[in-house]
Formats: structure tokens, C-alpha cells, sequence
């Protein structure tokens, strides 16, 4: 599993206190003409490129980026796989300096911010001999040790890369945004590691013991650190899992009171919070949680951070509800113009979508009874059935990733029907946000939606056996005469393999 610490923080000295504006320079030798260097401004700690800056080149390949700013502002650079973290301060030029072909390996800076930013990331970031360097190669720790060997050698190691900044000679302020970014990167990663470790729910479990320790050793970051850095923000979310965490265990070890458990620390009926979980997810239940556990400056931004990152993962009614939250908790946030904007552009992509004419709903499916009358209307054409939910993430992540590559690859092929089954659970909203997910991604292909009992049928169709596992997503091949020839078939990601299988079937 790869090192979650490999990334670079890179840092710089002031000099000018006074300066009013932050910038980045570089060349991207051997950047193909039209490519663009990418910057990012995190808001919360993600990434999306919603959040990007591209810029161009120009014919000596060479770029610059400048922001208007008093404090200094962590960004990202990036090209295609490589990412570089940097801090841009007021007054002191920073230059970046890659090959294209392999930005992680030969970035190189200059510049007056260069020195402090090479003796950090030299000693600190990349030569680390301490556990946290290899987190992810040695997955069979105890409780005990998580806890009181190796958490202790992290706090250790985390000390000292503060000491580095403490001596450094940068005014207090920017050591203060520092320390703050490197503080609660070092707790992100903790938690992602116990999140990593998780197998089973119950608190005495290695990770829960983990993750209850990092929590109880880093406290939730002020005003100040939380307009600063991007890390801490990301904090807050992980200390609304972690109770969420606990609210899951008092749920299991209370089966009789359950109900009461939920109504009271959620502060609503119990029904309605199940029905809000399945529309929006684990991370809006962390938002309604966030009342009993933040403060209101802290929730508002974990409202905001949670909209943005619904808008990240264009999951539009997650986002809209989530805003309208905001919104109503609080009504003067500056936070809002940018969730606004970020929910305008998806309803834009919505509804350009829409009128994509090779998106197909089925109006009435509830003549389907059978795989045969399901692929019935394209006997002669072979058919790839893709068996799915919207509250799978597997489903989602296929058609997400790899569905598009799969219709360019047939874009010609008229002897193919893309279909697209999906079981309807009954909750309210759900055809919404079914057909709002299809025309958001621009899924290409016919879609039905059927209910829980003929989907049943269907699987035992299919599979032969009521006893049989029913596996999401499944994949199923149909010959042009409506007979499963392959119910076992590859996924899109699969990529050559299943588009050999797919003209396989198709040259029958």
C-alpha cells in the first residue's frame, strides 16, 4: 500500500511583511504543446478540481501564478500524476522547476523561499526512519502497541519537525501556519491508518483504540488555525467519524434502546434519520451529529466542507440539501457563495445531460417480469447488462471511471445494447436521485428500474438458486437471441478484456 506521507510540504521565508501578493513560478520542460499546469487552492483539505487553476505554458515552458493575499496560503502544484504541496508566502518568490515526464522525481526549487524549503523536506518529509514512514507495510499491530508504542514515536517524531520550523528564521505567524498544517497532517494520517485497520466494529478492536487516541491527543483546531490550513479542516470531519464511531458502538452494545439512542443523540425521529442516511450518505449524518459535538464556528465549516465535497463527488441532492443547511443554521456565512456556485455548475451539467438523446429511461417497467422480457425489445442485438445501485459505490465508481471508455470503444457498433438495471428499495426520493446520478454522469444506454420482489426473480432467473450470493455490481452478457451466454462477465474496468469479449460476442 503506498505511503501516505510521501507528499512534500514545502516551505519558504519572509521578508516582507508587507507584500500583498504570492507567487509561483516554474518550467515544465518537455510539456506537450495545449497541456496545462495545474494549481489548487484547498478549501478543505481535498482535492477537486473544481478548485483548480489551469494555466498554459507559454512557448519557452514556462508558467506563473499569482494570488493577491497578506497571509501565506498552502497550495497544490500538479501535472498529471505528480503533486508537489507548497506554501506561497507574501513577498518571496518561489520558483518550481519539473521535467514533465516525471514531476515527482525532478521538481527542483529556487528562489528566495528555497533554503528553509529543501532543509524541512530533506530532514523531515522524505528521510524519516520513524514508523510513520511505514505505516501501511505492517498491518498486525495490538491495541497496546498502536497505542503506546508507536502513537508516542509518531507524537515524538511530529515534535521534532516542530522544533526544525521553531528555529527557522520566519516571522511567528507564518511558523504558526506551519505548524498548524504539519500538526494535523500528521493526525489526517493517523486516522486514515486506523480507518485502514478497521475489521470490525466494536471499540476494543485495534483501530478504534487508535483512533480514539489520536483524537484524544490532537484538540480540534481555533479560528485562526482553521482559516489557515487545510489539514485542520480536514481534522474536524475525522472527529465527527470518530463520533459517529462511538454512536455505532453504543448502538450495538444497546440493542433494546437502539431507537432512543439515535433519536436523541440526532435529535430526530428515528425514521426520518434512516431515510436521510440512505438519500445522503454517512458524512451528512456526521453534519446533523456535529450539533451536539461543535461549536457553531466549527460546524459551519464542516457544513461547508461536507457541501463542497458532495459538489466534489457531483452527488447534486446531497449537496442542495446540505447547503440549504448551511444556509438556514447559518444565513450570513461567507461560505455560501461558493457552495452556491459550485451546486449552479452541476445543475448546469444536469440539465445539459438531459437532453442527451442516447440516455433512454424505460418509462413503465413494471411489465418486466423476466430476463427474457427485459431484453426482449433488442433481440438481434447483443446486450451487456449492468446489474446495479445507487448506493453501491462499486457500481458507482465503474460507471463513474471506466463507462465512458467503454461506449467511445463501441461508439460505431450498432450490434450493441448497453443496459442498465437498477432495484428500486422503495425510499422516498430515490427515482431522483436515481435519474439524477444517470444524467450527471452522462451514462449513455438504456436504464430500468425495478422493484425489490421481481428483482428477487431475477436473480434466481439468472443465477439458478434462490441461494446463491447476488453480488453488486454484476455483469451479464446476452446473445442476440435474448440467452445469457456469459452471467459471470467481466466489468468495464476490465477494459481489452471484456471489449475482446463483447466483439467476441457481437462477431457471433
Amino acid at each position: 500500500m503506498k505511503k501516505l506521507l510521501s507528499i512534500a510540504i514545502l516551505l519558504a521565508i519572509v521578508t516582507a511583511a508587507n507584500a500583498q501578493w504570492l507567487r509561483l513560478s516554474g518550467t515544465a520542460k518537455g510539456i506537450p504543446a495545449g497541456d496545462s499546469v495545474e494549481v489548487t487552492l484547498p478549501f478543505n483539505g481535498e482535492y477537486y478540481a473544481d478548485n483548480s487553476i489551469y494555466i498554459k505554458p507559454d512557448t519557452k515552458q514556462h508558467f506563473t501564478f499569482n494570488l493577491s493575499g497578506k497571509s501565506p496560503k498552502f497550495i497544490q502544484l500538479r501535472y498529471k500524476t505528480g503533486v508537489s504541496n507548497l506554501l506561497l508566502i507574501p513577498g518571496k518568490l518561489l520558483r518550481a522547476d519539473f521535467d514533465a515526464a516525471d514531476m515527482a522525481k525532478t521538481i527542483a526549487l529556487t528562489g528566495s523561499a528555497k533554503n528553509i524549503n529543501e532543509r524541512l523536506l530533506s530532514s523531515a518529509l522524505n528521510n524519516r526512519a520513524l514508523l510513520i514512514n511505514n505505516l501501511y507495510d505492517n498491518r498486525k499491530w495490538s491495541a497496546d502497541s498502536l497505542v503506546h508504542t508507536m502513537l508516542p514515536a509518531v507524537k515524538k517524531e511530529l515534535n521534532t519537525t516542530l522544533t526544525l520550523v521553531d528555529e527557522a528564521a520566519i516571522p511567528a505567524k507564518t511558523k504558526a501556519i506551519i505548524c498548524t498544517e504539519l500538526k494535523y497532517y500528521y493526525a489526517n494520517t493517523l486516522l486514515l491508518f486506523s480507518g485502514a485497520l478497521r475489521d470490525k466494529m466494536s471499540r476494543d478492536a485495534p483501530w478504534a483504540k487508535l483512533q480514539y487516541a489520536v483524537i484524544h491527543s490532537f484538540a480540534l483546531p481555533g479560528s485562526d488555525e482553521l482559516a489557515s490550513s487545510p489539514a485542520a479542516s480536514t481534522y474536524i470531519h475525522y472527529y465527527m467519524v470518530n463520533q459517529l464511531h462511538e454512536l455505532s458502538f453504543l448502538f450495538k452494545e444497546n440493542p433494546s434502546d437502539q431507537k432512543n439512542i439515535i433519536e436523541t443523540e440526532m435529535g430526530m425521529p428515528y425514521d426520518t434519520v434512516m431515510n436521510l442516511a440512505h438519500l445522503y450518505g454517512e458524512d451528512y449524518l456526521l453534519t446533523l451529529l456535529s450539533k451536539k459535538y461543535l461549536s457553531a464556528q466549527k460546524r459551519e465549516r464542516l457544513l461547508a466542507n461536507v457541501t463542497l465535497k458532495y459538489a466534489g463527488m457531483k452527488e447534486l441532492r446531497g449537496a442542495n440539501q446540505l447547503q440549504n443547511d448551511l444556509a438556514a443554521s447559518f444565513p450570513n456565512s461567507t461560505y455560501l457563495n461558493i457552495c452556491q456556485n459550485r451546486i449552479s455548475n452541476l445543475e448546469n451539467l444536469v440539465g445539459k445531460n438531459s437532453r442527451n438523446k442516447n440516455i433512454i429511461f424505460v418509462p413503465d417497467s413494471t411489465k418486466i417480469t423476466t430476463l427474457k422480457e427485459l431484453v426482449a425489445p433488442y433481440k438481434g442485438k447483443v446486450v451487456y447488462l449492468d446489474i446495479w445501485g445507487t448506493w453501491c459505490g462499486p457500481c458507482k465508481s465503474e460507471i463513474m471511471l471506466y463507462s465512458a471508455q467503454l461506449k467511445t470503444k463501441f461508439a460505431n457498433n450498432k450490434d450493441i445494447v448497453f443496459l442498465y438495471l437498477e432495484m428500486d428499495q422503495g425510499q422516498a426520493g430515490s427515482v431522483e436521485k436515481w435519474k439524477e446520478f444517470v444524467n450527471m454522469h452522462n451514462v449513455a444506454g438504456t436504464h430500468v428500474r425495478i422493484d425489490k420482489t421481481i428483482m428477487d426473480n431475477l436473480w434466481i432467473e439468472l443465477l439458478g438458486s434462490r441461494d446463491v450470493p447476488r453480488m453488486f455490481p454484476t455483469y451479464v452478457i446476452f446473445d442476440r437471441d435474448g440467452n445469457v451466454s456469459n452471467k459471470n462477465a467481466n466489468r468495464p474496468s476490465a477494459g481489452e478484456i471484456l471489449y475482446k469479449d463483447l466483439e467476441l460476442a457481437i462477431a457471433k
